[in-house]
């Protein structure tokens, strides 16, 4: 689990999608209080606090019908938002993934004078 301090704006979420669209380009967005999944660029101007992100929707279904798998359990990010801070929960496969998304929060940061 991943916890950093940052201004939660649309362009940053905008950017998180779009950096998780390039390394999954089939990955779908499922909100918790929501049934089923949307393509991940549909889902840019989600507002849930807490949501999670499938590498495809073969990921997503397999989560929905089995939970963790061995064949799976690399294939979700959760994300939990709060007023200035974003936690995500990622499988051991994701080091690409959350040092990317840790840039990016990094990004937002400095863009809103506040130093990580």
């Amino acid at each position: 689990m991943v916890a950093i301090s940052s201004p939660l704006d649309a362009t940053w979420r905008r950017k998180t999608f779009m950096m998780i669209f390039a390394l999954w380009p089939d990955a779908v967005v499922e909100a918790l209080d929501e049934d089923g999944a949307v393509p991940i660029l549909d889902a840019i101007e989600l507002v849930q606090a807490e949501f999670f992100v499938y590498e495809n929707r073969a990921s997503h279904e397999a989560w929905t019908e089995h939970g963790a798998t061995p064949a799976y359990e690399g294939s979700m990010i959760q994300f939990i938002i709060g007023d200035r801070q974003v936690t995500w929960v990622v499988g051991e496969r994701h080091g690409e993934v959350v040092g990317m998304i840790s840039d990016t929060v990094r990004l937002g940061l400095l863009e809103n004078g506040v130093a990580p």
